[in-house]
């Protein structure tokens, strides 16, 4: 390296010395290019329909008398997508609970001059299964949901994580820096034909090229879980803004990837000035799918946060 670049790289920040720079070392051993995590056997669970307003949504149940886990989808999934933390979850001694919202799988949305709210959804949900007070895990879509839910309901959540959501604010400060993002063409319409295909837009460039079994596999549940396409008719049920949130006194965990493209890092730090009580957690080698992507590291962290707020198990 001449000295010019070594004086730019040292003006631009880009770390390491010369001797970094130059030494040449042989690696001891060959790299893994991905370290695949099986699917978990899953426990048994109830599975059936809870009556909402002018709809049915479907749902499962572990059971146990552990504190319950509810789990909310993102919007490209179902029900089906939580196979990593299902046993998991269970097996550390919690209730775990997840439906399909109105139009994924299984769940019948209804009329479409009816939709309800998905915030209204969650709570009639857990008020059909007597859920006094639970721990919210809401991914995506599902992580607006959840904090809809947390917004109208705090009294009814012990921990609230919300995992690579955008949680879309009714915030200026908000929309400047998700335009920033650049992200038009994703947020096209279903049959548009610039939208790039949905494991593009969720799962991130490190799993796609390191694991294409575990692309197919998250894509077959993406079909499944969506045969119809997406159910665009609903309202969260919550004004969101930085007021609303800010009165929000539940324990809020925002965790993401570092290669998610639509909620990056920088937006999690900017809700976490707005929530009062909440910290943030980044996940290494993963995008908007850190659930799936990373499991175990997600599993981790998220069953820390939750028995931190946790009376038992």
């Amino acid at each position: 390296m001449s000295l010019a670049a070594i004086a730019l790289a040292a003006t631009l920040g880009i770390g390491g010395t010369l001797s970094a720079q130059t030494e040449n070392t042989a690696p001891t051993e060959s790299p893994v290019v991905w370290e695949t995590v099986p699917v978990p056997e899953q426990v048994a669970a109830f599975e059936g329909y809870a009556d909402v307003p002018d709809a049915k949504l479907w749902y499962w149940d572990t059971g146990g008398e552990g504190e319950t886990i509810v789990l909310l989808h993102p919007w490209s999934q179902s029900s089906l997508i939580w196979k990593y933390q299902q046993p998991v979850f269970a097996k550390a001694g919690y209730r775990v609970v997840a439906l399909s919202r109105r139009g994924a799988y299984k769940s019948i949305p209804g009329p479409e001059d009816n939709p309800g709210t998905a915030s209204g959804d969650v709570l009639a949900l857990v008020d059909s299964l007597g859920l006094d007070k639970f721990h919210l895990v809401g991914c995506a879509a599902g992580g607006v949901t959840a904090t809809a839910f947390a917004i109208n309901n705090p009294e009814r959540l012990r921990s609230l994580t919300l995992c690579n959501s955008i949680l879309v604010p009714d915030e200026q400060e908000w929309r400047d820096m998700f335009s920033r993002l650049q992200l038009a063409p994703l947020d096209a319409t279903e049959n548009s034909t610039t939208l790039p295909p949905v494991e593009w837009r969720e799962l991130g460039p490190n799993y796609r090229a390191g694991n294409p079994e575990g692309t197919q596999a998250w894509v077959e549940l993406e079909h499944v879980g969506r045969p119809q396409g997406h159910y665009n008719g609903q309202p969260w049920g919550a004004e969101v803004t930085w007021e609303t949130m800010g009165k929000m006194n539940v324990p809020v965990l925002l965790l993401t990837g570092d290669g998610d493209l639509s909620a990056p890092p920088a937006m999690q730090r900017l809700f976490a000035q707005k929530f009062p009580n909440a910290q943030t957690h980044v996940i290494d080698e993963a995008g908007h799918a850190t659930y799936w992507e990373q499991p175990e590291e997600f599993n981790r962290v998220v069953l820390d946060w939750i028995g931190r707020h946790a009376t038992k198990p």
